[in-house]
């Protein structure tokens, strides 16, 4: 990236090791309404703006930055679109199983949320779901398919229960939140548009739990 030259450098991704383009204007956007609870410490240093989608987010970034950044309040234009789809589709006629459950851990790696997600226990968690009568639909964060190590974790998970587990890796999950009746995740902001774009319920699991 550094051999690019751009005026502006817009990105999503957190981390002290990112490059960018030389002597830019460097913007960070949040495409997730999930608070900081996660991201590199400190690993929003490298930007001049940053895009705040929640009161929550702006909140805690002026915490850290309020002096040293422009911190703007953009609000989250992705859910205006979910919305007016779901305005638009046949939603009260559509049938959902009360059973069924979606689990959709966050993506995790060495800079973001590899404290709190609750990835790396998906086969614990679907088993849990199994064993007491649910209906399983996993779905992985669609950036869980681009690496090695986690996409062979969710096909040796998917191998334990066979036909038990339905995988959604489906860039679009518009059907697959249709059809259920609750989700299960960790930090990821897809809760918010599955809690109010489709007004289903959602339980937030806190990775520090013990099976026994």
């Amino acid at each position: 990236m550094p051999l690019f030259k751009a005026s502006v450098f817009l990105s999503a991704i957190a981390g002290k090791k990112f490059y960018f383009p030389q002597n830019c204007k460097k913007i960070f956007y949040f495409h997730s309404v999930a608070g900081l609870d996660g991201f590199p410490n400190r690993g929003l240093d490298s930007y001049d703006i940053i895009l705040a989608s929640t009161s929550q987010q702006f909140e805690q970034l002026n915490l850290t930055y309020s002096v040293s950044k422009q911190i703007i309040p953009a609000g989250y234009p992705k859910l205006d679109n979910v919305l007016k789809r779901v305005r638009e589709s046949d939603f009260v006629s559509q049938k959902k199983s009360s059973n069924t459950i979606i689990f959709a851990p966050s993506f995790s790696n060495e800079y973001i949320y590899k404290d709190v997600s609750a990835f790396k226990l998906s086969e614990k968690i679907i088993g849990v779901l199994l064993e007491h009568k649910y209906e399983v639909i996993f779905r992985p964060h669609p950036l869980s398919f681009k690496r090695q190590e986690d996409k062979e974790f969710i096909y040796n998970v998917l191998e334990k229960f066979q036909s038990r587990v339905t995988l959604d890796n489906n860039s679009d999950y518009f059907k697959t939140y249709m059809a259920s009746a609750a989700m299960i995740t960790d930090v990821s902001g897809t809760s918010f548009i599955y809690r109010v774009a489709f007004d289903r319920p959602v339980l937030f699991f806190y990775t520090k739990t013990r099976f026994s």
